[in-house]
């Protein structure tokens, strides 16, 4: 009989680094490699196999600061994340894998302390219609496999949603990833592959492979500011990203949302490459429109953030003109920028410092204008 101790401990049957030689020196394990390593595991312990690599790597642990917070050996983990956690050929069972439950036992107590932790700190985030259109969006695309589209102008909200959906989400699970500025195939493609922790400094073939390998029907990859996309002057440059867009997709049946501007809409639609787009739309779409001027109870319910009561009066008529002309966003630096003016001035935050702050930098815009 195998106690949970030498379970842990079980020699490799391959050359493993010791602890001595992890050290303190980063962890490079890619996102590929685990995602490959942990395929057989039962669902609950993939996801806390995975949750722990992620968390790892988007904290940028060292293997000694790794096995610190998790109380795992770095080698242990190192085997399990190359799937070469087995039995040695002492053990009657040489070879075969070594069972996870002690280990995800550790990792699901270890995460329940980090996130109770990283609770204590507010986000500042506000549950508006946009959040609630977006998440159910992701969800969809995640749990039926398809492809979601999200279109609306800029400022609304949406890059906001995306990023807390990413948060609220398993690590592992879900990845977001912002198209970079004129972005040809092989820019977009390192961007992907850098958010899921693969290596990049490979040929685009091997990167492309490594980034499919990466990702599995487990997983929702979420695509932000696509419509970049288009602003290439090369016409195959824009198929060539679609295609792989629509590549991984079809290889790993991952979940998929691709956010844009309207601009993406209506390339889309009607657009040069409608006809070719055709066959993305063809596989089954979430779609979500929204729209241009945020709904009042979304105005209110920032308002009530940052403890004010909706606006009314001169406040009120400025509230809704900077929705209508700018979008949520300005409105939320706005309110943002009230809210230090009466922290300096030792007061607590009322519509007239929104109203002083509005007016303070408006007259700084027309002066800078007559200049």
């Amino acid at each position: 009989m195998i106690t949970e101790s030498e379970t842990l401990e079980a020699e490799a049957s391959v050359s493993i680094p010791s602890p001595r030689e992890l050290g303190t020196d980063g962890i490079n394990v890619g996102g590929n490699t685990v995602t490959q390593a942990t395929e057989h595991l039962p669902e609950d312990q993939r996801l806390l196999v995975r949750w722990l690599h992620t968390t790892a790597r988007n904290k940028r642990w060292s293997w000694e600061e790794l096995s610190r917070y998790s109380k795992l050996s770095s080698t242990v983990l190192y085997r399990i994340w190359h799937d070469k956690y087995r039995y040695d050929k002492t053990q009657a069972n040489a070879g075969e894998r070594v069972p996870l439950d002690g280990v995800c036992d550790k990792i699901a107590r270890f995460k329940r302390v980090l996130e109770s932790r990283e609770a204590i700190v507010s986000t500042g985030f506000v549950e508006t219609s946009v959040w609630e259109k977006v998440d159910f969006i992701c969800k969809r695309a995640f749990t039926r496999q398809k492809i979601g589209i999200i279109y609306g102008e800029s400022q609304v909200g949406k890059t906001t949603c995306l990023r807390e959906h990413e948060r609220r989400n398993d690590h592992g699970q879900t990845t977001y990833v912002e198209m970079p500025p004129s972005a040809g195939v092989q820019l977009m493609t390192k961007h992907i592959a850098a958010a899921l922790h693969v290596a990049t400094g490979t040929c685009f073939e091997h990167l492309l492979d490594d980034v499919t390998h990466a990702l599995d029907g487990s997983k929702l990859l979420m695509i932000d500011e696509v419509h970049r996309v288009f602003t290439t002057y090369l016409k195959t440059s824009v198929m060539r990203c679609l295609d792989v867009l629509r590549y991984l997709h079809d290889r790993t049946q991952c979940g998929l949302v691709l956010c844009g501007t309207n601009v993406f809409r209506d390339e889309l639609k009607q657009g040069q490459f409608f006809q070719y787009l055709k066959q993305l739309r063809r596989r089954g779409l979430y779609e979500l429109q929204l729209a241009a001027v945020p709904p009042r109870e979304d105005l209110d319910a920032v308002a009530q953030k940052f403890g004010l009561d909706p606006a009314d009066g001169e406040a009120e008529d400025l509230v809704l003109q900077i929705a209508k002309t700018d979008g949520l966003g300005k409105y939320i630096i706005r309110l943002t920028d009230a809210a230090e003016l009466a922290a300096k001035k030792k007061q607590p935050l009322t519509w007239q410092h929104f109203v002083r702050t509005h007016r303070l930098i408006e007259a700084m815009a027309i002066e800078h204008k007559e200049a």
